[in-house]
């Protein structure tokens, strides 16, 4: 991080912020790392997927459903 900070970069996406802040949230330990590097919370837009193999995504949505 410190070398990105030292090439200019203003901004790092950690991503993974829950929308609570309970003790029992196995994510809290994360949240606050990231917290403690001075960063804030953003609200963006989400992320999409656009797959390149239509038919390999199909079959991969398909088989994670079933777990």
């Amino acid at each position: 991080m410190a070398d990105a900070h030292g090439r200019g970069a203003g901004a790092r996406d950690f991503r993974g912020i829950t929308d609570t802040l309970e003790e029992s949230d196995h994510v809290l330990g994360l949240l606050r790392f990231e917290a403690g590097t001075g960063g804030e919370a953003v609200e963006c837009p989400g992320a999409r997927d656009r797959p390149l193999d239509k038919v390999l995504h199909t079959a991969l949505g398909l088989s994670m459903s079933r777990r």
